[in-house]
């Protein structure tokens, strides 16, 4: 059994016209017959932001899950693959908010900051990806 819901909450006011001016955030939520930690919805600077420790600390069931998708296997038979990968990010991003959030926060700031010139922000990059190292974070804590 599968259900899904989406809830739609406008960052700012609606025009007089009624439509929303500015981001929507977007929230949806699965449920499937197992119990998993609801995953954290993360904005688009924060992905940019831990996209390189998500590929380090998540890469195999990152792996696992793209071959399915790339073999165009029905995503209902993809669920114990998409659940370690929910898993694994969810844990991966808990662990850096707890172990590494000065270093994302600094990170995600300066990719914002420096929205067409990325490589200045290599070396705060390079610091959050040490810390998640150093902390064995995700599938890293199993090696």
């Amino acid at each position: 059994f599968f259900s899904c819901f989406a809830v739609l909450i406008p960052a700012c006011p609606c025009t007089s016209t009624g439509s929303p001016r500015g981001r929507i955030v977007a929230r949806i939520s699965q449920t499937t017959m197992s119990a998993a930690a609801e995953a954290p919805i993360l904005t688009s600077s924060e992905l940019n932001a831990i996209s390189s420790v998500y590929s380090m600390c998540c890469n195999k069931t990152m792996a696992d899950y793209t071959e399915g998708k790339r073999q165009k296997v029905h995503p209902g038979m993809l669920v114990t693959e998409r659940e370690a990968l929910e898993s694994c990010t969810a844990q991966t991003y808990a662990g850096v908010r707890v172990n590494c959030a000065e270093m994302m926060d600094s990170y995600q700031e300066c990719l914002l900051d420096n929205p067409r010139k990325w490589k200045v922000c290599n070396g705060l990059r390079d610091s959050l990806d040490k810390c998640a190292i150093q902390n064995k974070l995700g599938e890293i804590a199993k090696m």
